[in-house]
């Protein structure tokens, strides 16, 4: 996949990652009835860092959670990446800026249930030649996160937890520099949910990542920097 000018853009020494959002709109119509769901949505998000976007059910968690990955478009507002406005991009442009720099753990999962572990962590890299350094930082990642002797189980072989941790997996093989998980935990036990826990929260220190995730309750709050309640 080609790359853009704004992916490529690189921190200096010493600096932090961030990513400032600025006055957010987001509505949409239903019915002929105009529905706030975003209204001038301000925050900014820096390294190293795990962020909660808690709130009822309906509130606008999921949609702020897209617009940030750039799967949806907000009605007004900026998203300053490094000193980019990364609304302002293309669709291709915005395509590639995820490949390249966003990892998402979606809710159910979005496994290939007749694909193995392995080869469902693979299809992070779409169409491009997964090379054997590649393949070695997928073994890394599944030992890590315990599920290297899983690696050749078929997705529908697993459990949901183990599931869980297989998305994980897929959303850091490409080292994204944000990451992003919509409800991680909600459909697992107290013990999974631990697990899911320490994983995100290890990754995040380990490395330079803005993580931002939507959750309902209290089960994610020790791991949080900064918790942001949408109303």
């Amino acid at each position: 996949m080609k790359g853009i000018r704004v992916i490529a853009l690189s921190l200096q020494r010493g600096e932090q990652m961030e990513m400032e959002v600025r006055n957010l709109v987001k509505t949409y119509v239903k019915k002929k009835n105009r529905i706030e769901v975003l209204k001038n949505f301000n925050y900014t998000f820096t390294g190293r860092n795990i962020y909660l976007v808690k709130g009822r059910s309906g509130v606008g968690k999921s949609t702020l959670l897209s617009i940030l990955a750039l799967m949806d478009d907000c009605d007004s507002g900026e998203i300053i990446y490094n000193g980019k406005d990364i609304t302002k991009l293309q669709k291709g442009e915005k395509a590639d800026f995820r490949y390249h720099n966003i990892g998402y753990v979606f809710q159910e999962y979005n496994l290939f249930s007749a694909l193995t572990v392995e080869e469902n962590v693979m299809m992070a890299f779409a169409e491009d030649k997964v090379k054997q350094k590649e393949l070695d930082h997928i073994d890394e990642i599944l030992r890590k996160i315990g599920l290297h002797e899983r690696k050749h189980h078929k997705a529908s072989e697993l459990s949901g937890g183990e599931m869980q941790r297989a998305a994980i997996a897929r959303a850091f093989v490409k080292k994204p520099s944000i990451l992003i998980c919509d409800e991680p935990v909600s459909n697992l036990d107290e013990d999974n949910t631990n697990e899911i826990k320490k994983i995100l929260s290890s990754y995040v220190q380990q490395n330079d990542v803005i993580c931002i995730i939507s959750c309902h309750g209290n089960v994610m709050d020790e791991i949080a920097s900064n918790i942001i309640t949408l109303k």
